[in-house]
């Protein structure tokens, strides 16, 4: 699995305009621990099950998360009071309209991959799309399976193999993963519909080839 960084933001409060210019590429085991650079590699390991479902589209059950996303994403200026109102909605119409613009633009891809785009920054849905229309090039599918979480979410992914049952598959608490704000992508690979894990020499090979024919080494 392929972690990408679409845009660059540090926190919730840093509205300015996004270094989109700044795509990043974290190799297999990626993600940001707390007090790291986000540039830095090796500490957030998403679990090799592409089947689960890690996005959250529209984030129905965290307004307060919902509002400062849309914040983020600069529809949305009103309190962050975690409470449902005319400006959240506004907002949330806002970033469908502007999903469907890009997509009519750039071109659609499979359901899995949409559903997961939908959940990100409209910059990073961008940088997702221009992504998987140059995978489509490689030998090898590409879909992206998971997008935004919410902290909510992102702390029951920690929760595993230390407080609930399973394998370790991040280091990233809520509200220290990129995934959090939006602005990241976890991208699975495929060969005639097999997912890759790494797990063998020939995967793991197949694995970097691929990701140094977008990012050379």
């Amino acid at each position: 699995m392929l972690t990408y960084i679409g845009i660059e933001q540090n926190s919730w409060g840093d509205y300015g305009k996004p270094n989109i210019e700044a795509l990043l590429l974290t190799h297999r085991h990626a993600g940001e621990a707390a007090g790291q650079s986000r540039r830095s590699l090796g500490n957030e390991m998403p679990e090799p099950m592409w089947e689960t479902q890690m996005s959250q589209p529209l984030f129905a059950e965290d307004i307060l998360f919902l509002q400062r996303f849309l914040k983020c994403c600069h529809l949305y200026d009103g309190p962050l009071d975690g409470q449902f109102n005319t400006g959240v909605g506004n907002g949330e119409d806002a970033l469908a309209a502007r999903y469907q613009s890009i997509k009519l633009e750039m071109g659609s891809f499979d359901a899995r991959s949409e559903a997961c785009i939908m959940t990100l920054q409209p910059d990073a849905q961008s940088k997702a799309r221009a992504f998987l229309k140059a995978a489509t090039t490689l030998p090898l599918t590409y879909k992206i399976i998971s997008g935004t979480r919410t902290y909510a979410a992102q702390d029951e992914l920690f929760a595993r193999g230390r407080t609930k049952p399973g394998h370790r598959v991040t280091n990233a608490k809520g509200g220290q993963s990129n995934h959090n704000f939006g602005i990241a992508w976890d991208v699975g690979i495929f060969d005639n519909g097999k997912y890759l894990t790494g797990a063998t020499h020939q995967e793991e090979q197949a694995i970097s080839t691929s990701a140094r024919t977008f990012w050379p080494m």
